[in-house]
């Protein structure tokens, strides 16, 4: 489908290694640990999605107890008082009803709004909430997204959404968007830098292979193909049905007696039109497929397999911030956030290994062990 000249690859190779040279200079970003999800209550990681957050911290919804009698406060009204949780009763024999802007005792209407009671003269005081779809005031039940925008419930089923950020599509959120020949809805802000070429698929590969040679991960290119495909032809390709599916690997090799296995020839196939974060994330975890394939060690536990081709991919995205910190910021919350037990639970435990022995032990024991060390 694309042809180029040798001149013409050995530039692009070239323009690629050279932004991988500017995007991942650093070897980690100065950022707070964007998979680090601890209870407020009992300090412990949150690893599933019951939880809540309340004035900017997390609680198990296991943990939303008054810390006066114990009351579950799951399906109630949590008051937070100097980091400890109420229930009202408690709170109005302990405190007397009194609202937490202003300090006065309540003697009228209040509300309980992220944790503070505020009585109905103070309640203009506080920021409104207004929906980012619609523009008007929101009150009940609403959906706030990473994104920052607040929506009321009612958009979720009857409003378009991006298919690569998962934003609500419109002239006041994205500025529009454009739905591609084979159905799928991405927004303008997406639509930015999507990938639609074999020249930029080609010249990220190399920047992507570039930074994961750099951790030890040395993936060869001279045997592997890139290829962008509509939904549908990935889907056939890719022996997967889902709709969640953007990509995957194949490839053929040799295995020499007491010897590694040589990868004879790899294919890469990814979703064209996505935007260039997504694209990175998704090469990242199909060259980590391929340079697992390339090693003596066959038959990986899916959880440790699956798990270190996502840590491939944060690898890859924790420097990419520097160039989209929105989008692949985004995609990092869903590499910590996802409850996927090959995924999701997987990629943790691959995090842990590392955070605690580092990158060389986690390759080592990809080379050396069927499942994760003792302990992870």
């Amino acid at each position: 489908m694309y042809k180029m000249s040798i001149l013409t690859m050995a530039i692009y190779a070239m323009a690629g290694f050279v932004l991988a040279a500017i995007l991942f200079s650093d070897v980690a970003l100065a950022q707070q640990d964007p998979c680090d999800y601890t209870c407020f209550a009992c300090q412990k990681t949150i690893d599933d999605t019951l939880y809540t957050e309340i004035s900017g911290h997390r609680f198990h919804d296991a943990c939303l107890r008054c810390t006066e009698c114990g009351t579950s406060l799951k399906d109630g009204r949590p008051i937070l008082k100097e980091d400890r949780l109420y229930c009202l009763p408690c709170f109005k024999r302990l405190f007397g009803l009194r609202c937490m802007v202003c300090g006065e005792p309540i003697t009228g209407s209040y509300t309980v709004k992220d944790g503070k009671i505020i009585d109905e003269k103070c309640a203009d005081t506080e920021p409104p909430l207004f929906c980012t779809l619609c523009g008007e005031p929101i009150s009940g039940r609403y959906i706030y997204n990473y994104w920052g925008d607040y929506y009321h419930a009612y958009h979720k089923d009857n409003a378009p959404k991006c298919q690569s950020c998962n934003r609500f599509i419109s002239d006041q959120t994205t500025s529009g968007g454009v739905t591609y020949e084979d159905g799928r809805i991405i927004c303008s802000t997406c639509r930015q830098s999507a990938i639609d070429d074999f020249a930029h698929a080609n010249m990220l590969t190399d920047s992507v292979r570039f930074l994961l040679a750099q951790q030890g991960i040395d993936i060869r290119a001279d045997t592997m193909e890139i290829r962008l495909l509509a939904m549908d032809s990935l889907k056939i390709r890719c022996m997967n049905e889902s709709d969640d599916v953007s990509g995957c690997s194949n490839w053929t090799y040799t295995n020499p007696e007491n010897g590694k296995p040589v990868i004879t020839k790899a294919e890469i196939v990814i979703l064209y039109g996505l935007p260039q974060a997504a694209f990175v994330k998704d090469l990242a975890h199909e060259l980590m497929h391929i340079w697992m394939a390339s090693q003596s060690m066959r038959d990986w536990g899916e959880a440790f397999l699956e798990g270190s081709c996502n840590y491939a991919s944060l690898l890859v995205l924790e420097h990419y911030h520097k160039k989209d910190p929105d989008l692949a910021g985004y995609y990092i919350e869903n590499l910590c956030r996802s409850m996927d037990t090959y995924y999701g639970q997987g990629f943790r435990r691959v995090k842990a290994l590392v955070d605690q022995q580092g990158i060389p032990a986690w390759l080592e024991s990809l080379q050396t062990r069927h499942d994760f060390p003792e302990g992870f």
